[in-house]
């Protein structure tokens, strides 16, 4: 991921300060935030449980994933930028991972019932999300079992290209008689 403000990571820094019990923290990215997140870590105490990585290959993200307990997309939306989509989520929800994300944009929507939302910007409501689902192995395996499904139901190449088609159909159906040309798609 890219490590910049609207990523929510010192948010996230700050919820972990005083999350109770074991815990790590898997950091996959690098960019302009690392340096201050690192000394934020450091300054929360919290250094001894975090591991950055500045990037893994596409090949082994699928890999990795399936190695965490849940994912946190903490977001943050700003004047000039919003979360579009939550990538991470979807890869990580097909991946069979319970899922946290921010109220930011589309990430409630993308989630939908599989994973917890909390209001952005939030440590407190975020520290709270991550230690329910660390406290509960039940609500765990039920939001992997809701991810995968809503990936299955949602996020395939499939489905995206179904959807697209019915998005341009019925944008073309809307048209004035004569206002455009139709294009030949195919």
């Amino acid at each position: 991921a890219r490590l910049v403000e609207e990523k929510g990571l010192l948010v996230l820094l700050q919820a972990l300060a005083d999350l109770p019990g074991y815990w790590r923290l898997h950091v996959i990215g690098s960019g302009p935030l690392e340096a201050k997140a690192r000394r934020r870590a450091t300054r929360l105490g919290l250094s001894e449980r975090i591991t950055w990585e500045r990037g893994v290959p596409s090949t082994l993200v699928p890999e990795r994933l399936r190695t965490f307990t849940l994912l946190v997309q903490p977001s943050l939306t700003r004047r000039h930028w919003k979360e579009q989509f939550g990538r991470a989520v979807v890869e990580a929800m097909a991946c069979g991972v319970p899922v946290v994300g921010s109220a930011s944009a589309e990430i409630p929507n993308v989630i939908g019932d599989a994973g917890l939302v909390v209001p952005e910007g939030d440590p407190l409501a975020l520290r709270e999300a991550m230690a329910r689902l660390l406290a509960d192995r039940d609500l765990r395996e039920d939001l992997a079992r809701r991810g995968r499904a809503r990936v299955l139901a949602c996020y395939t190449h499939e489905r995206i290209a179904e959807h697209t088609v019915r998005a341009y159909q019925a944008a073309l159906e809307t048209q004035p008689k004569g206002s455009a040309v139709r294009p030949n798609v195919c």
